[in-house]
């Protein structure tokens, strides 16, 4: 995360943009880290805390819903690794999976651990705003996810 920040600072400056709009892309950015804590970046305002929200929100959901997740994973094993490598034990929970294909065993439990306290305690549960109709329940990220997770473990349910 700080890497990719610190590019957009850079290029940003470089095209004139003011602080405040480099500062809120850099929050942004930090808004999709794995293990952010959103209570730790220093939002310059409300909406611009709602918009990482949303971005942090937008960027797994759409990644865990993608037809091809579970065929990602030795991608996402490989990052996962790299994680724990950087970040120690603020990674910790990723040095758990021994390879992709626990990863891929442990997808049901990760969703309902991880990804769900993302989703309803970092990113503020914006995720429900894309219930349709609005407040219905029925999110189609969230079902896609699901059938993702159903190939995995047949009998996951949300």
């Amino acid at each position: 995360m700080n890497r990719s920040a610190e590019f957009a600072n850079r290029y940003l400056r470089s095209r004139g943009y003011p602080s405040r709009d480099r500062i809120a892309v850099e929050h942004m950015i930090h808004s999709t880290g794995f293990f952010v804590d959103m209570t730790k970046i220093p939002f310059q305002s409300e909406l611009e805390q709602m918009i990482a929200f949303a971005l942090g929100t937008a960027d797994l959901l759409g990644q865990m819903a993608a037809p091809n997740y579970l065929n990602e994973l030795n991608n996402l094993f490989e990052e996962f690794q790299e994680c724990v490598q950087r970040q120690g034990s603020a990674a910790e929970t990723l040095a758990v999976y021994n390879s992709a294909e626990d990863m891929r065993a442990k997808t049901p439990q990760f969703f309902r651990g991880h990804v769900m306290r993302m989703l309803t305690v970092q990113w503020g549960g914006v995720y429900r705003f894309l219930e349709r109709p609005l407040g219905s329940g029925k999110n189609p990220y969230l079902e896609a996810i699901a059938e993702n997770i159903r190939k995995v473990d047949p009998g996951f349910k949300l």
